[in-house]
């Protein structure tokens, strides 16, 4: 999230503007491992970033390689001696100059253990694409291997910021015009009083360009409170909060419906508290102004523990539908309601999305999130009748996969969920 933009919009108080069908498959995403990381690193000390892995990160952010190496991470490191900052910015333009810029940053790293890629730009404008598709172009040819990341601004960014008519037009320029390795995007739906009704249309729109290009996408989600000191009165614009202290539903619910939509990485805004910014008041992160940890350390180390376990899994599947059932609320913008061939048409109770995914020698998926982050969902889930069996894929990485089979009259599972949890499974049509 970029704080030079967030602090802009606050300041300027403009108001803000604001079922997927895609059936092309992700290309082999271009990493080994599930990416778990976060804004704002802690200090460059041993013990901090052994703190740091044990929260369950496997990638470090603008954060000192040979520490992250030394706990098992890799590392995305800023753009230096360019222009880049790890709150964005702009590369140097094209020229001789440049070019060797380019090739000297890239050849220091080259070597170095862990070494993931670089940060080049935190929510670009759409003029900002040619001078990212020059740079994103010119790391690559120099090392095909390293991933140069930049985050999307979210739908609510004013439209005369993106410089687009519309914001999947936005979004679509920015993969045909850069071509990256990887869509990123953050949307932050917690205020204080309610929820922002925007975010599942937000992921509609970036999961259907996706698969249109076969690019995977990641979601940058809110771990710490934020905003201005007071919630806008009635008729006043929502823009960057005041958002909430996330509790461990606000958590899993990003998580796991992100998960859902097939998102094949996560970012967390933010681990450490940021710097200080005029204009706007950042709460306790995952670890706390005074160096300690906030109780939300222990969740999200429990919420990437399982993530990283089930990612395994996740990087080899290919979202094919994803779809809501409500039984208490109106159905949330840009959403649908299961279509025909549903491998879940129905259930009893709560709101749930569902996200089905194809894997390796066709196997099918499930991944079942409650759409609630504040009650528990248990209730049963009606299955179609081409389901047979499933099997949880387990949270633990030292788990197998154990099948139930379905009741052959009902065909029916009885499903409990804590607030915002979600389950992923493999499903069979064979007895």
């Amino acid at each position: 999230m970029a704080l030079r933009v967030l602090i802009g919009i606050i300041l300027t108080g403009v108001i803000v503007g604001c079922a997927a069908t895609a059936v092309l498959a992700v290309d082999k995403v271009p990493y080994d491992f599930f990416p778990v990381t976060y804004w704002v690193s802690p200090p460059a000390e041993d013990a901090r970033y052994a703190e740091l892995a044990e929260c369950g990160f496997t990638l470090g952010f603008a954060c000192d390689i040979e520490l992250a190496y030394k706990h098992g991470m890799r590392s995305l490191v800023v753009s230096s001696g360019l222009g880049g900052s790890e709150s964005g910015g702009a590369l140097a333009g094209s020229s001789p100059s440049a070019d060797a810029a380019i090739d000297a940053m890239v050849d220091r790293y080259a070597n170095k253990p862990g070494f993931f890629g670089f940060i080049l730009s935190d929510e670009p404008t759409s003029a900002d694409f040619p001078q990212l598709a020059y740079q994103n172009q010119r790391i690559l040819a120099r090392d095909p291997k390293l991933l140069p990341f930049m985050n999307l601004n979210p739908t609510y960014a004013p439209l005369w910021w993106l410089g687009t008519s519309t914001y999947e037009e936005y979004v679509e320029k920015f993969v045909t015009t850069v071509k990256p390795k990887v869509i990123s995007f953050d949307h932050y739906a917690l205020f204080t009083d309610g929820m922002r009704p925007e975010y599942y249309e937000n992921l509609e729109i970036i999961r259907r360009v996706s698969l249109r290009h076969g690019i995977p996408f990641w979601y940058v989600l809110l771990s710490t409170p934020l905003g201005p000191d007071k919630i806008p009165g009635p008729g006043e614009p929502r823009l960057a909060g005041p958002y909430r202290d996330p509790s461990e539903g606000d958590l899993r619910w990003q998580v796991y419906t992100s998960l859902a939509y097939g998102a094949q990485g996560l970012v967390y805004f933010t681990y450490y508290p940021p710097d200080p910014q005029p204009g706007i008041h950042f709460g306790d992160a995952i670890i706390k102004h005074d160096g300690t940890r906030d109780p939300k350390y222990w969740i999200v180390k429990q919420i990437n523990s399982e993530v990283n376990a089930i990612g395994k899994t996740l990087l080899h599947l290919t979202s094919t539908s994803v779809y809501h059932i409500s039984h208490d609320e109106q159905l949330p913008p840009g959403t649908t309601l299961p279509p025909k061939a549903a491998l879940i048409p129905s259930t009893t109770t709560g709101h749930l999305v569902i996200g089905e995914f194809t894997g390796p020698k066709a196997t099918k998926y499930i991944l079942i999130a409650n759409a609630s982050c504040y009650d528990p969902f248990d209730g049963d889930i009606t299955f179609s009748s081409e389901v047979k069996k499933l099997a949880e894929v387990p949270k633990k990485p030292d788990r197998k996969l154990k099948w139930q089979v379905l009741p052959k009259d009902k065909n029916l599972h009885t499903q409990r969920l804590a607030p915002g949890d979600g389950r992923l499974y493999e499903v069979s049509e064979q007895d």
